[in-house]
């Protein structure tokens, strides 16, 4: 699979840093469980009728979000970065609720970390979240980039801790 380009995630909250870290997804249920891990339902939509599908952005858009001081997570806007000719970005005013998680990652397939919103607020408390290393590993004297999986990496610090 081709790399795909990140979503955009300006943080107005002083009381986190996402240092190194891009905006990948937002999911709703708990990451632990990966089968379960679901697209939040936005109510907002990008515009259908932009078809632009590029192999390193497969969605056609890339979503603009900003984390506020208050801890809530709005939707701000649509770009389209790869259509031609240029056009201007959807503008969106949607205000994320209830519990869900943002994926981020270091690169797409780079190490995840998984951030919890309880009530529709970022969980500070950097103890709530889950972050996932990928494993290297060499195979045939090539090295691979190798996803552990959350429900994998859990059982794996399990069993070290048994």
């Amino acid at each position: 699979m081709t790399a795909q380009v990140s979503e955009k995630l300006i943080n107005k909250n002083s009381e986190v840093d996402f240092d190194g870290y891009a905006l990948y997804s937002i999911g709703i249920e708990n990451p632990e469980n990966d089968a379960n891990f679901k697209p939040y339902p936005f109510k907002q939509k990008p515009d259908p009728s932009i078809p632009v599908v590029f192999t390193a952005c497969w969605r056609g858009h890339v979503s603009v979000y900003e984390l506020e001081s208050s801890g809530e997570l709005r939707l701000i806007k649509y770009e389209y970065p790869f259509h031609e000719p240029p056009i201007e970005p959807d503008t969106a005013d949607e205000i994320l609720e209830g519990n869900f998680w943002l994926e981020l990652r270091t690169q797409f397939f780079g190490d995840q970390l998984f951030v919890p919103f309880e009530n529709g607020r970022i969980v500070t408390d950097r103890s709530k979240w889950h972050e996932v290393r990928r494993v290297d590993s060499v195979s045939s004297g090539t090295k691979k980039r190798r996803f552990a999986g959350v429900r994998g990496m859990i059982k794996v610090l399990s069993a070290r801790n048994q």
